[in-house]
């Protein structure tokens, strides 16, 4: 898509008058600024070559300033846009105070997968606040084909189960990676969840994240 079209799409959506500046930019993806009669607008360049759903997400979040669309296209761009930092695997943290990140996934790699995965797996630090109404347990980057597991779960009140089944799950999305469908980016396919389903402990990994999370909202989680 060239920026004429992009602009030409937003002008369709509001009254305002819209200027565009699309740029390759070091760290921003997008900024607004809204006067009373018009709006400017700044937008990296590779936004342009996205897919459809990506495309809409953009003008909702261009024109109505909607913060489901900013984290989705945020999402985006972090994946797709800047160029990854060099890892150092010697601050990979892996074994913490009740478990340890490598044994866990080598069990299930073999268990499970194998032994066909070839990722790296490291804790990331834990949130300062205690209180909470979501909370990521995991993250898989794909890119780096790293999983990242919240050091919030290396604690003795996290049954075993529980951190064996985040670990299986930031697993999969190496094997069902995100798909397009219908304009919409589907980040659980129906063959993931399948997949997920497998573990052993599924049920009660779900039912432990529920009361976790209920916790967090009522008097936060040490």
């Amino acid at each position: 898509m060239l920026a004429q079209e992009f602009l030409v799409k937003l002008k369709e959506k509001t009254n305002l008058k819209i200027s565009l500046k699309v740029k390759n930019y070091r760290s921003r993806i997008v900024s607004i600024v809204v006067s009373r009669f018009d709006k400017k607008i700044c937008l990296h360049e590779k936004f342009l070559s996205s897919d459809e759903y990506i495309i809409q997400n953009l003008l909702d979040y261009c024109i109505n300033q909607n913060k489901t669309s900013l984290k989705i296209i945020k999402n985006y761009a972090n994946q797709n846009f800047f160029k990854n930092k060099i890892i150092n695997e010697k601050i990979f943290f892996l074994k913490g105070i009740c478990y340890n990140l490598q044994d866990i996934y080598d069990n299930l790699n073999t268990g499970y997968f194998d032994n066909k995965l070839n990722l790296k797996i490291t804790f990331f630090k834990k949130p300062k606040y205690k209180k909470y109404r979501s909370i990521t347990f995991g993250l898989y980057d794909d890119r780096n084909k790293l999983i990242k597991i919240n050091k919030i779960l290396d604690n003795e009140f996290i049954p075993f189960y529980f951190i064996n089944y985040v670990v299986f799950h930031e697993m999969l999305h190496n094997l069902h990676p995100v798909t397009i469908d219908n304009n919409r980016r589907k980040v659980h396919t129906k063959e993931f969840k399948e997949k997920e389903k497998t573990f052993p402990y599924y049920n009660e990994a779900k039912e432990f994240e529920k009361k976790f999370i209920k916790k967090g909202k009522i008097d936060g989680w040490a």
